[in-house]
């Protein structure tokens, strides 16, 4: 299974974008009956264009750095209503950030 992302980290606004994949042995598959599946999965992303692809037990399937996509930057606190959950996530995003294996961005 072949996956794509791109994203822009809160702070410091930076764009980023990733490719990978995960062998479909792995995929975390649910039945739902009918012969319907879900894939249960969460998208995690940090610090560097750190990405995550986790089960929803928590097993890491995917850790990989993004590339930069300068052409992504855009801070968008001030283009989108903030709901206070948003907000929330803005006020705590502030450094020190958890460490990461991915290095710093030459912006």
């Amino acid at each position: 299974m072949n996956f794509s992302a791109e994203w822009v980290e809160m702070v410091p606004n930076l764009g980023w974008r990733a490719e990978f994949s995960i062998p479909m042995e792995l995929a975390p598959l649910n039945a739902t009956g009918n012969n319907h599946f879900t894939l249960g999965l969460d998208i995690m992303f940090g610090k560097n264009g750190e990405l995550q692809l986790v089960t929803w037990d928590g097993k890491v399937l995917v850790e990989t750095c993004g590339t930069r996509a300068p052409e992504l930057d855009k801070d968008y606190r001030d283009q989108i209503p903030l709901d206070q959950s948003f907000k929330l996530a803005y006020d705590l995003a502030v450094p020190p950030f958890p460490e990461t294996p991915c290095p710093d961005p030459e912006k």
